[in-house]
């Protein structure tokens, strides 16, 4: 059994036993989910919050909740196995001989933030790797551009090739070394490693300079003059915010120029949903004109005929509250 308190965050996947909501009712927030910011309405099991309610629909504290706790000694939550759809659940709770159908307005997702509930206790049903938010998250991606990823293909296929070389020079020297050894000028020393480990480890390092090195130090150096360019560039500049363009990678600046179509999920994505008060009329009073200009220009009257006629002072004050609303 697990206490859930307004602002928590839940730890695990519940099904809520008893919420501090109007009959049983409680708010989450999935922003942590699916990124949206209004709050969704759930319900504690029906037969549970009936038993734990004792005929009160709010006001319940929840040291008495917990006293009465006993009551669902024999209660039984049937879950359906874990699955990573955050929208679809089934189950099914028990309390004597009844029985409650229980769905995704019963379930409390890991992740969700409890919000205007003061507590819900609930039963946890799955816990870990079995929770929505864990079975539904995966690793996040590494950002490359194409010149990056084709580079870092010719590096390993240098790379190999490198280590291709050294292996037949090992073989090549290993073959011929027996014609060397017995040359008084030529010292050989004892080696930790077997002769084939050691020789080739040594033709490795000497054909290390196949490996171009300062590429790399190159692209970020070209990848750093096209981030200055772009953050000068007067027909990227936003005049009116004094705003120019800006770089947050700099290793995507070439991706631009292959950019071939743009998708937007909604309107105000790349457009801009501007909505300003121009004019209004309260109580057959009107106010403001439809100019040219920014914004409302009848603010001087409006304050005016406030100051002079409290009745009306109150009826535009009552219509702003709900516009802005």
């Amino acid at each position: 059994i697990l206490v859930v308190h307004e602002g928590d965050e839940l730890p695990a996947d519940i099904v809520p036993l008893f919420c501090s909501g109007e009959d049983g009712a409680c708010y989450v927030s999935t922003a942590n989910l699916d990124g949206e910011t209004n709050l969704k309405l759930k319900a504690a099991a029906p037969l549970a919050q009936k038993a734990l309610a004792c005929g009160q629909s709010s006001g319940i504290a929840i040291e008495d909740v917990q006293q009465r706790l006993h009551v669902l000694s024999e209660a039984r939550v049937e879950a359906e196995a874990p699955q990573t759809s955050i929208h679809v659940f089934t189950g099914t709770f028990t309390l004597q001989q009844a029985q409650d159908s229980l769905s995704a307005d019963n379930l409390l997702l890991r992740g969700t933030v409890l919000r205007n509930t003061k507590f819900a206790l609930g039963v946890v049903i799955y816990t870990g790797r079995e929770t929505r938010m864990v079975m539904n998250s995966r690793q996040v991606p590494l950002k490359l551009s194409n010149l990056e990823g084709v580079t870092n293909s010719v590096m390993i296929v240098v790379l190999l090739a490198q280590g291709l070389m050294a292996f037949f020079s090992d073989l090549l020297y290993l073959s011929q070394k027996g014609e060397y050894e017995d040359l008084w000028y030529l010292p050989h020393k004892a080696l930790l490693l077997p002769d084939v480990i050691s020789y080739w480890l040594t033709f490795f390092v000497l054909y290390s300079n196949m490996m171009p090195i300062s590429l790399y130090p190159t692209m970020e150096f070209c990848n750093s003059l096209q981030t200055y360019f772009i953050r000068n560039d007067i027909q990227m500049y936003f005049k009116e915010l004094n705003f120019p363009a800006g770089v947050r990678s700099s290793n995507l600046c070439q991706e631009i120029g292959q950019v071939g179509y743009v998708f937007s999920d909604k309107t105000g994505t790349l457009t801009q949903n501007v909505m300003e008060l121009k004019k209004f009329c309260v109580n057959g009073e009107i106010f403001g004109e439809m100019a040219q200009g920014r914004g409302f220009t009848d603010g001087e009257r409006v304050a005016a005929v406030r100051s002079r006629d409290p009745e009306l002072a109150k009826k535009i004050d009552d219509f702003l509250e709900v516009l802005a609303v």
